[in-house]
This record gives C-alpha cells, sequence and structure tokens, in this order.
C-alpha cells in the first residue's frame, strides 16, 4: 500500500511539474507574438510617418561605394529624384495582379543626377498570362510601356521599398524563369548585376522605387499597402498560446499532489 500510494504521489508530482512548465513555455511564445505584433504595428506606424513626409533623395558621392542611407531606414519613404531614363533598360515582372486582372509590373533604370542607378517601379500594365497574350513577342523584346520621355531629364515622385516582392519560384534555375525581357521575379542580386551590366556603374541603390506620380503612359500606379492582418495574426497567435496557458495551469493544478505522502513509520513516531 504504501509503496503504491508514493508511485501514485510521484505521477502526481511529475505532471504537475509538466504541465507547469507548459505554462512557462506557451507564456513566452504568447509574450513573443504579442511582442511582434507591437513591432510590426511600429512599423507600419512609422512607413506611414514615412510616406506623407516627401524627402529629396540623398546625393550619393562618387568615391562612396556605399549609399548615403541605410535601406532600412529609407523603407516607405516617399521621395523626390530627378534622371534620365535610360534606354531599353526595361523589364516587365509577369503574373502581378491588379483588380482581378492578370498583368506585369513594369520596372525601368533611372540614372540619377548625381551618376546612381535606381530601378523604378512604373506601375502596372495589363498583359494575358503566359504566352497567350498578342503582344507577347512584345513583352519578350522590351518594347511595350517604355518611359516616354527616352533620356530627356525628368522628375518623379515615389516611395521607397526594401521588399522586392519576390514571389515562389517553381525551378531552381532563374534562367528559366526569364524569356527575354518578361521575368517572373526581380530581386536584389539579379537587380544589381543587370544594372551593372546596362550601365558600367557600381552605385546602385537596394531599393526598389514605387512611382506615384503621375505620368501619361498608361501604367495603373498603387504602392503595397502594409498588410494589418501580419498584425492581428500575431494577435491571434498569442491569444492562443495564453488560452493553452490557462489549460496547461488547470491541469498542472488539477495533478498537484493533495498532500505530502507520510509512511506510517514516520506517523507512529509521532505519537
Amino acid at each position: 500500500m504504501v509503496t503504491m500510494q508514493t508511485e501514485s504521489h510521484s505521477r502526481s508530482a511529475w505532471a504537475s511539474a509538466f504541465f507547469a512548465s507548459i505554462v512557462v513555455l506557451t507564456l513566452g511564445l504568447g509574450i513573443w507574438q504579442w511582442n511582434r505584433a507591437a513591432e510590426k504595428e511600429a512599423q507600419r506606424s512609422l512607413g506611414e510617418t514615412r510616406a506623407q513626409a516627401v524627402l529629396p533623395l540623398p546625393v550619393w558621392e562618387e568615391a562612396s561605394e556605399q549609399p548615403p542611407v541605410q535601406a532600412q531606414e529609407w523603407n516607405r519613404q516617399s521621395t523626390r529624384m530627378q534622371g534620365r531614363w535610360l534606354d531599353r533598360a526595361t523589364v516587365y515582372l509577369d503574373n502581378r495582379a491588379e483588380s482581378g486582372r492578370a498583368g506585369v509590373h513594369v520596372v525601368s533604370l533611372l540614372q540619377l543626377e548625381d551618376g546612381s542607378l535606381a530601378w523604378i517601379n512604373r506601375g502596372w500594365y495589363a498583359k494575358a498570362p503566359g504566352r497567350s497574350d498578342p503582344s507577347y513577342s512584345e513583352f519578350r523584346d522590351g518594347r511595350l510601356a517604355l518611359p516616354i520621355n527616352g533620356s530627356t531629364k525628368v522628375e518623379l515622385q515615389a516611395v521607397a521599398l526594401t521588399d522586392w516582392m519576390t514571389r515562389m519560384e517553381l525551378s531552381a534555375d532563374p534562367e528559366s524563369l526569364r524569356d527575354g525581357a518578361l521575368w517572373q521575379n526581380l530581386d536584389w542580386p539579379t537587380a544589381r548585376a543587370l544594372a551593372e551590366k546596362t550601365a558600367s556603374a557600381t552605385r546602385i541603390w537596394p531599393l526598389v522605387f514605387w512611382q506615384t506620380s503621375q505620368a501619361e503612359d498608361g501604367l495603373i500606379r498603387a504602392v503595397p499597402a502594409f498588410k494589418n492582418e501580419d498584425v492581428s495574426k500575431h494577435l491571434g497567435y498569442a491569444a492562443q498560446w495564453w488560452l493553452m496557458s490557462l489549460a496547461a495551469a488547470w491541469f498542472a493544478w488539477r495533478f498537484r499532489p493533495s498532500r505530502p505522502f507520510r509512511s506510517s513509520g514516520s506517523q507512529d513516531s509521532t505519537q
């Protein structure tokens, strides 16, 4: 009987300790998700503040290899810039939808007055998926939706983003996802290499600038909004972890040993 009581007491203690550890773990995970939501909300608020204040793009000194500002410090910043479009330096990012319609993002290379280069997402242009579009060959050859001002000096307003909006690729070979000027994705390493090849320059902004100023080129312009659902998602996860914590706390209390076990010998010694 004593042995059975001892084993039962030990099992209860272990079960209670196990659920107590679950309480600690789920509490920590809930706090982590809450902090992630707070971080993203702060990023959204900072992005809104930057979007309202239009600043001129800082001058990139020719002798410097690094841009005058860090990319993250300029993320979602509205800015003004002046420069000249580089001929034939336009790529189309395929399979980008706008209001339920298929199309492409038109991305062109701009040489700024200080000699540095910047990739400008000039807007969205309609195109049927794959090779079914009647103008497919013109997309492939880079002959559609080109900058109308050519090499003339232009001034535009844009929002800088660090996110290149790279989509999932179904092939490990990036070259298989490019057909002339029609590409599936444009990431930073590829954008840098293409800019260096096009203009023989090394000062290339590690950002993509989404044009917001209007131009008579037929493109639809819309800067990607901050995804508020990301914040609510983290809050939902935090609530789930804390509910699990409450459940684990109940089990830890339920399985707690009711009283310290004392052997009959110890009981006799107290009489």
